[in-house]
């Protein structure tokens, strides 16, 4: 689970395990695409030459008949970096476990 208890101060807490981070800003921005594949009728299209192997016509044909539409989703502009070992959480015995 992550938490943001302090402005730059995010703690991932992992089963057991608490590990402290930063933000830091990217050098370059990194972009998020959603490929959409979207059918178009093979009348729109000229028709596709004849070729000799049947097997690669066939996958010429369908890739001809397809659009590919990319769509920015999102921008990143910063980064979480955990540098430092994780920590573990101790927490307190139960009471059935002391009693054996």
């Amino acid at each position: 689970m992550l938490h943001f208890f302090f402005k730059n101060k995010p703690t991932l807490t992992i089963g057991h395990h608490l590990l402290e981070g930063k933000v830091v800003n990217l050098p370059k921005p990194l972009g998020v695409l959603h490929k959409h594949v979207r059918s178009v009728p093979s009348a729109v299209h000229a028709p596709a030459e004849d070729s000799d192997d049947s097997d690669e016509g066939e996958g010429k044909k369908a890739k001809e008949n397809q659009q590919v539409r990319w769509d920015v989703t999102a921008v990143v502009k910063k980064k979480i970096v955990f540098s430092k070992r994780p920590m573990p959480i101790a927490k307190p015995a139960s009471t059935a476990s002391r009693r054996a």
